[in-house]
């Protein structure tokens, strides 16, 4: 279970690591809340803390706090160093399972964006008079923080009502936490049985970011009903170029060998 835990932060911090390119350098600490009602009427509430740290020459490091129930506290980090083009992931705290050890990979760019990418109609099946076939085409990308595969047959009733609705909103200028910054709606509509869902799922998405200080991220809230509301906020901010020990392992962990037990 840790394990499986741990990929999660691992995928979370990678994708902070896109979003925050072609920011200004420094230290960012966010708080993280996630409110929940469970279907017996449960209120359940979860704080946790990160912090995102980046230089001028575009390596940054990724601190996620990660606890499971009844377990104490895990830090996992999670640093990308595209000047020596490797990253690395660890864990920090008691109840990390694998002691003082990190993971070296070497960085991958892909060329193009893999994120959605849209599948060959198959060949038409033997026998099709006339060309005809019932030719399916699709995406395969990320719906709802969700990996999913949307084949829809192009030439079968009510393809169009199983896609997603997606509106996007400017909200304009806000003040959070001192800070003006511009926020942005986007409202995604998912039909029913897209998720196996039997009614629609609406997850709305806003999130807000300084224009003075280089789209540094102020505020993000995703309100989806089968996760509750997470809020991320930006508590602190400073602007100071930070140190290139902080984008290493730290000293007495080794590397953790590929075939050893994770």
């Amino acid at each position: 279970m840790l394990a499986r835990w741990s990929v999660v932060a691992f995928l979370i911090s990678s994708a902070m690591v896109v979003a925050s390119a072609q920011r200004q350098p420094g230290t960012f600490t966010y708080t993280h809340t996630t409110q929940q009602t469970l279907a017996d009427g449960t209120h359940i509430t979860r704080v946790t803390h990160s912090v995102t740290i980046r230089d001028g020459y575009g390596r940054t490091r990724n601190e996620n706090e990660l606890q499971m129930p009844g377990q104490s506290i895990i830090r996992t980090v999670n640093i990308a160093d595209p000047v020596a083009g490797v990253t690395y992931f660890y864990q920090e705290g008691e109840g990390q399972n694998v002691s003082h050890t990190y993971t070296r990979l070497e960085m991958h760019r892909p060329t193009q964006n893999p994120g959605l990418r849209t599948l060959p109609s198959p060949p038409p099946p033997s026998g099709a008079v006339g060309g005809q076939s019932s030719s399916v085409s699709g995406t395969v990308g990320v719906a709802g923080g969700v990996v999913y595969s949307g084949l829809i047959p192009v030439n079968q009733p009510g393809a169009a009502e199983m896609r997603p609705q997606i509106k996007n909103e400017e909200l304009g200028f806000d003040t959070v936490q001192g800070i003006s910054c511009k926020s942005h709606r986007t409202t995604e509509t998912y039909p029913v049985n897209f998720f196996g869902n039997d009614r629609p799922i609406v997850i709305t998405r806003e999130i807000c970011t300084s224009v003075e200080s280089g789209g540094m991220l102020v505020r993000n809230v995703v309100d989806d009903p089968r996760m509750g509301t997470q809020t991320m906020l930006l508590e602190s901010a400073s602007f100071t170029e930070p140190t290139a020990n902080v984008f290493q392992p730290p000293p007495g962990y080794t590397e953790r060998k590929q075939n050893q037990t994770q």
